[in-house]
């Protein structure tokens, strides 16, 4: 009962969104920090990509839901097992649960600056500002889905 109140709604879509606009943070930051640095290419993954496998992922769900089958095998906790990609892979944290991990390519399609480097901060900092306002979005909800789940619990409006 529990587990079909926690994983049952969009909860998992929200935690595996999160969870991958923290990864990307961690790739734009890395951008940022070697802005400077000789050589190096930007590095990023497609938003485009992860929310298709993200899509895909609801789709099986909601069919196997539909026909009976319960939440996948894969992923434990009733989540969101993703499928195939050259980017974005699911890896086992040890415990019940799964992390997203990235594997980016280099952006390139920048200016090719003397020093090798095609860095552009303009893109850099709007990958920054969409991957926050991401990341706050599905924050809020997941907070409001809990706030919601207290408030019937509690039985007050």
């Amino acid at each position: 009962m529990f587990d079909r109140v926690v994983n049952g709604n969009a909860l998992p879509a929200l935690e595996r969104s999160l969870q991958f606009a923290a990864a990307r943070q961690e790739l734009i930051n890395n951008n940022i920090a070697n802005a400077e640095t000789p050589g190096y290419r930007p590095m990023d993954v497609s938003v485009e990509g992860f929310q298709s496998l993200l899509r895909d992922a609801i789709d099986d769900r909601q069919r196997a839901m539909a026909e009976g089958l319960g939440p996948s095998v894969e992923a434990p906790g009733g989540g969101l097992s993703l499928g195939p990609s050259d980017e974005v892979r699911l890896r086992s944290d040890g415990g019940s649960g799964s992390r997203l991990v990235l594997e980016p390519t280099p952006i390139g399609d920048g200016i090719m600056y003397h020093d090798g480097n095609d860095r552009s901060m303009e893109r850099i900092l709007q990958s920054l500002a969409e991957n926050v306002i991401q990341f706050r979005v599905a924050s809020l909800l997941i907070r409001r889905h809990f706030a919601s789940l207290d408030t019937a619990i509690r039985e007050r409006l």
